[in-house]
């Protein structure tokens, strides 16, 4: 199912490219985040099903959103717990 899902957001994403929307910018962005949101998990419940070079794929973008959107669970850990 992640597979499928993220199939669609890259459609989703290369048919914006194709587009001439003045909200192209908008629509990338909301796309990256969801992209980023299921990598986020996959990161956290699959990626001990990956190889060496997957595994540092998936980590750089995971970092890189995390720190894009100031994701950190230590701050959800520290507010719950």
């Amino acid at each position: 199912m992640i597979l499928e899902f993220e199939s669609y957001l890259e459609k989703a994403d290369y048919a914006v490219d194709l587009g001439n929307s003045a909200y192209k910018d908008v629509y990338k962005e909301r796309i990256f985040r969801e992209y980023f949101l299921m990598k986020d998990d996959e990161y956290d419940l699959y990626s001990g099903y990956l190889n060496q070079d997957e595994f540092a794929e998936l980590e750089q973008l995971v970092m890189y959103g995390r720190k894009k959107y100031n994701a950190n669970y230590s701050a959800e850990i520290t507010n719950n717990g």
